[in-house]
C-alpha cells in the first residue's frame, strides 16, 4: 500500500500504483500517490493518431508521450509526491498531450496536419471533446436513445 510504502522507505518513495489511494500525512507534509493507469496517455495517442491520419504507433511515440506527461507535473505537485498533474486537469492535459503526440507524428514521418491546418494546438483545442454544460452527467456519457441492457447493471 501507498501507506507501507511511505513508511518503509521514511517518505522517500516514489509511489505509482494502477489503483488509487487516499492521500496521508507524513513528518508534517501531505503526501499524494500517483495513479499510474492509462488515463493520460492512451486517449491522447489515440486522438493524435486520428487527427495526424497515423496508420501506426511505433515505440518512440510512447517514450514521446511520457516524457511529455513528465514536463507537464508543476514544481507544487512534485513537492507534493504528486508523479502526474492533478486529475482535475486532465482535459488540459489531455488536449496538450493530444497537441505535443500530432506534432511528434508529423515530425516522425508518421503523420500529417490535415488541410488547413497550420497549429496543432488550436486544431487540437477545436477538435476536443467538451460535454455541453447544460446536459446532465449520464448525457454526457451515452447516447440516451440507445438502451442499456439491464443484465449488465
Amino acid at each position: 500500500t501507498f501507506e507501507q510504502a511511505v513508511l518503509w522507505t521514511a517518505g522517500k518513495v516514489v509511489f505509482a500504483s494502477g489503483s488509487p489511494f487516499p492521500p496521508l500525512q507524513h513528518k508534517g507534509t501531505t503526501l499524494y500517490p500517483a495513479q499510474a493507469n492509462n488515463a493520460y496517455v492512451f486517449p491522447a495517442l489515440g486522438h493524435a493518431a486520428v487527427l495526424a491520419g497515423a496508420k501506426e504507433l511505433r515505440d518512440d511515440v510512447f517514450l514521446a508521450v511520457a516524457e511529455s506527461l513528465s514536463t507537464l507535473t508543476s514544481d507544487a505537485e512534485l513537492a507534493e509526491g504528486r508523479l502526474f498533474p492533478d486529475f482535475d486537469s486532465i482535459q488540459e492535459v489531455s488536449a496538450e498531450l493530444t497537441a505535443r503526440v500530432a506534432t511528434h507524428l508529423e515530425a516522425a514521418g508518421q503523420g500529417a496536419k490535415p488541410p488547413g491546418v497550420t497549429d496543432w494546438r488550436e486544431y487540437v483545442a477545436k477538435e476536443f471533446y467538451r460535454p455541453p454544460d447544460e446536459a446532465p452527467a449520464s448525457a454526457k456519457l451515452r447516447d440516451a436513445s440507445i438502451p442499456v441492457p439491464t443484465n449488465i447493471l
